[in-house]
């Protein structure tokens, strides 16, 4: 890898308050952090230029309870500095997920997950509209097909506002998919 550092988000009940150990040759815990939430955990992995692909044992202690995750290092098949980057050859398309495409309409209803859900309503401008995730993955051919190189996709995190916000830049849960 270009950079020696991984980050990993690591989510679990009260994992915030484990210790992170990992025995692997070539891998070392660089830093651990917590967040405000304690079922999240960040492990910033250093990964020596010597480590081997394979399985990385990460060890996860909190008082007498141990669980250990793997996690798998893979070899990387091209250099790095094969990849090109994004420059002005490519074709960005914003997509506003809410007003794209609705793919799965049964969860359209959020009244059972939110606070103050919002009816669906087409034809209201400041009402959700329904669209998500499997509406965008479904019109990747139409996408593709005008050319676009990139995809730029509003927030997608739960925006749970009263009065409603269907545009992802209304965050209310950065741990919950809206």
């Amino acid at each position: 890898m270009a950079c020696d550092t991984l980050q990993l988000m690591v989510y679990g009940p009260g994992v915030a308050d484990c210790s992170v150990t990992t025995g692997y040759p070539g891998v070392k815990i660089a830093d651990v952090v917590k967040l405000d939430s304690p079922d999240y955990l960040f492990v910033y992995l250093e990964i020596a230029d010597s480590a081997l692909p394979g399985t990385v044992k990460l060890d996860f202690s909190l008082g007498k309870k141990t669980k250990t995750v793997d996690y798998r290092l893979l070899a990387r098949d091209r250099n790095p500095r094969d990849y090109k980057g994004f420059d002005a050859g490519d074709v960005l398309y914003l997509i506003m997920p809410d007003r794209f495409a609705d793919g799965d309409p049964s969860n359209n209803y959020l009244a059972d997950r939110l606070k103050h859900p919002s009816a669906i309503d087409r034809g209201e401008q400041g009402a959700r509209h329904g669209g998500d995730i499997k509406g965008m993955r479904d019109h990747l051919g139409y996408i593709d097909s005008l050319g676009v190189t990139a995809i730029w996709v509003n927030p997608v995190l739960e925006n749970d506002q009263t009065g409603g916000s269907y545009h992802g830049y209304a965050t209310t849960d950065y741990y919950a998919i809206d």
